[in-house]
């Protein structure tokens, strides 16, 4: 991964399923950018390694939400998820 930007691991996330725990929707999911306690900032997209795949029902709605009340709606860590993803992305791989 060349800076912030890697197209290879979005397309990539977005084969796989929903993150949400027990969401049936199938793929292809939608790339979101996981913000809080990541490289983002005021105006700034963190970089594509904070991305996990969300399916458009449930990207809507934590847009709507906000990460702090999803995670807590859904069980999830959506932050320690893009990690465990990027260590296993055929693109990140070092």
């Amino acid at each position: 991964m060349t800076g912030r930007s890697c197209p290879a691991h979005l397309a990539w996330l977005r084969t796989l399923p929903c993150s949400v725990p027990k969401c049936r929707a199938p793929a292809p999911s939608e790339a979101h950018h996981v913000r809080l306690g990541t490289d983002g900032g005021t105006g700034l997209k963190p970089s594509d390694k904070w991305a996990v795949p969300l399916c458009h029902r449930h990207h809507r709605q934590l847009h709507q939400v906000g990460q702090v009340t999803f995670n807590s709606l859904h069980a999830i860590d959506l932050k320690t998820e893009a990690e465990w993803l990027a260590a296993r992305s055929p693109a990140l791989k070092r």
